[in-house]
């Protein structure tokens, strides 16, 4: 089997090879794609450009919520002053239309497909200060977080600790200033918002009728 790569299909980011899987592509290494509504949650998938997703959850408004499974390379402060995932520099960053991070989640799934999501800001100690926000990419709650480890899913060890979308408390409360955080043996705690740097694994809602490849369920 002869495997034509040019500068159309591939991209070399540190020691990383990356290959778009065009059509052409799938149908020679034989990758089998389903409808994304039809796979159930707890299933891997693996976009156009390589990278690996765990079903969440699908919602009656034929939306499928998707968290990655590996970690972003780059580590980022949540924000300067504020645990607030709406007005939060790390907000910005994930939603740069001119950005890396969203620019690769569409040549992934493709940017139609890539849908708003309400964001449940909720604080831990359960003040709705912050309302929802709408945005395409955010960090999942504690509660997505709750839902995938009781799927068996994010059970081995992170490669950082990384956010969640989740504030502690608010002004309302205890402090606007510390965010819920997974930790690298997969406990959950807090970081101050500008104290470090964390990981980011990116949750994105997409629309439940598109056709995806499946991974192997050992990858999981």
């Amino acid at each position: 089997m002869n495997i034509e790569l040019n500068k159309s299909n591939i991209k070399i980011e540190g020691n990383k090879l990356i290959v778009e899987l065009t059509p052409e592509l799938r149908s020679m290494l034989k990758i089998q794609q389903k409808p994304l509504k039809s796979l159930p949650p707890g299933t891997c998938i693996i976009d156009n450009i390589g990278n690996k997703w765990l079903i969440i959850r699908h919602d009656c408004d034929n939306t499928t919520k998707v968290w990655r499974k590996e970690l972003l390379d780059d580590t980022y402060k949540f924000d300067d002053k504020s645990n607030n995932f709406a007005v939060s520099k790390i907000k910005d960053i994930l939603n740069n239309e001119n950005g890396k991070i969203l620019a690769d989640i569409y040549k992934g799934f493709g940017k139609r497909n890539v849908l708003n999501d309400a964001v449940d800001l909720t604080s831990l100690d359960g003040l709705d200060t912050y309302g929802t926000y709408e945005c395409k990419v955010h960090l999942g709650t504690i509660d997505d977080y709750r839902s995938a480890r009781k799927m068996g899913l994010l059970r081995s060890e992170n490669k950082f600790p990384f956010w969640l979308d989740t504030p502690d408390s608010t002004n309302e409360g205890t402090s606007a200033f510390y965010v819920r955080i997974v930790g690298g043996g997969g406990g959950c705690g807090y970081n101050g918002c500008n104290w470090v740097v964390r990981g980011v694994r990116p949750f994105v809602s997409l629309d439940s009728a598109i056709f995806v490849s499946v991974g192997n369920e050992s990858e999981v």
